[in-house]
């Protein structure tokens, strides 16, 4: 349901909020944000299933990363739409612009609405791994050292049946960080290819 909102929303923004998306419209988008949105989801849900508050450092990073990026980005546009754009973006590349700023951007030499959201989506997921991947890492060596503890989860797919000698996430949730990780780098290569 989220990547069908994501895929219609960004044909919406794109449009200059004129046009309602049809299937055509969507389809492949759909399937770019259902790939993004399942690893990310899964991969901060594991962070949070072994780290509880600890793991509140992962969303915070990503929102403050993702206004950042918005900011630069996405100049023109109204402050309380990219704060909306920061807190969205942390499970899906989404952009929410006013149709000011996407007349602006119509108008302008500098780029298109569609590069500058193109240029924000590219900057997302590089950000997004680049972030999990530190956040992940830090807490596993806080928690191996005993600086901070973790919870024991007992699920096969988090563990793969192999119980780890030190204090940190099972070979499983490392495996879906690693997953989302790669998701992202290469959605966000592919965004270079445009």
């Amino acid at each position: 349901m989220l990547a069908k909102s994501c895929s219609e929303h960004h044909f919406h923004e794109v449009s200059g909020k004129t046009s309602i998306a049809s299937l055509q419209d969507v389809a492949v988008s759909y399937v770019y944000y259902l790939l993004h949105v399942v690893p990310r989801l899964a991969a901060v849900a594991v962070v949070f299933v072994y780290y509880k508050f600890y793991a509140i450092a992962l969303p915070v990073l990503l929102v403050a990363a993702n206004f950042a990026i918005a900011f630069v980005c996405l100049r023109h546009n109204f402050v309380i739409k990219t704060l909306w754009t920061s807190v969205a973006s942390a499970l899906a590349p989404i952009c929410f612009v006013s149709r000011h700023a996407i007349e602006v951007y119509s108008l302008s030499l500098e780029s298109s609405p569609e590069k500058r959201f193109q240029r924000f989506y590219f900057w997302n997921n590089v950000a997004f791994a680049l972030i999990l991947t530190a956040v992940a890492v830090s807490l596993n060596l806080l928690s191996g050292y005993g600086v901070i503890g973790i919870a024991q989860v007992d699920l096969p797919v988090l563990t793969f049946g192999h119980q780890m000698s030190a204090e940190v996430m099972g070979v499983g949730a490392m495996a879906c960080v690693g997953l989302a990780t790669v998701v992202s780098l290469a959605f966000s290569w592919n965004c270079c290819l445009y």
